[in-house]
C-alpha cells in the first residue's frame, strides 16, 4: 500500500517531466523544419 501512493506520488513529476521532452521535442522538430524550408528557399 505504502509503495502504491508513493508511485502516485512520483507520477505528476514524471508526467512533468514527459511535458517538457515532448515540448523540446516539438521545438527542435519546428526548427529543423524551418531550417529545411530556408535551405529549400535559398536553392
Amino acid at each position: 500500500c505504502y509503495i502504491a501512493s508513493a508511485n502516485k506520488e512520483l507520477l505528476p513529476l514524471d508526467e512533468k517531466k514527459n511535458t517538457q521532452d515532448m515540448v523540446m521535442e516539438n521545438e527542435k522538430k519546428k526548427a529543423r523544419e524551418d531550417a529545411e524550408k530556408k535551405l529549400k528557399l535559398e536553392k
